[in-house]
């Protein structure tokens, strides 16, 4: 069938691989990781308790009852001072904590910070402090990194999306009707920057 839809060979898929350029930003972006004062002991592999694919995949029931899932980027487990720190890594233009904030506004961070607090609160007993830690790093050189820790009213406001998310899943469980768009033809309409000039 491939041979009959592509006689002259099948098209390459030029999303597969990286570019040159965008490998070596990459790297740089490793290497600032590596080398930062404080991330450098949470992800340089050289450190002595360091776990080489710690990205975790984990799940648990929500309070009310539904099962959830989530997948950490990494954590960091402290026996002695009973410590997990769930570490998210986060690409950004600018990593100055204006621009986190926003960034954390409209991806919704304060949600996931609240799901994930919610999933390894259940893996660890009562007695564990958990908080989250989004480490931001900046795409351009000099790929600079920002460091913030979910606050009470940031993990607060998740929360609240999460028990409304978790409700409306319910619900359409239940009832067998999903959220969807509405059932009428729109009106498209250009984005204003792609309009002829």
């Amino acid at each position: 069938l491939e041979a009959l839809l592509w006689p002259e060979g099948r098209p390459l898929d030029p999303r597969i691989g990286l570019d040159r350029e965008e490998l070596q930003r990459i790297e740089a972006m490793a290497d600032g990781l590596i080398t930062h004062p404080l991330t450098g002991a949470w992800f340089n592999p050289e450190q002595t308790h360091y776990r080489l694919h710690n990205e975790i995949v984990i799940s648990g029931p929500s309070a009310g009852g539904t099962l959830i899932k989530g997948r950490l980027d990494r954590l960091l487990i402290d026996h002695e001072r009973k410590r997990v720190t769930i570490l998210e890594l986060k690409t950004t233009l600018s990593a100055a904590p204006e621009d986190v904030a926003r960034m954390a506004a409209n991806l919704q961070l304060d949600l996931q910070a609240s799901w994930y607090h919610h999933l390894v609160s259940q893996a660890f007993s009562s007695s564990y402090t958990i908080e989250v830690v989004f480490v931001a790093i900046e795409k351009q050189p000099p790929y600079g990194i920002g460091l913030y820790r979910a606050s009470e009213a940031m993990l607060a406001n998740g929360a609240q999306k999460m028990a409304l998310a978790l409700d409306r899943h319910c619900a359409a469980q239940a009832t067998g009707v999903w959220p969807s768009y509405p059932a009428v033809i729109q009106s498209l309409q250009l984005p204003a920057w792609a309009q002829w000039r």
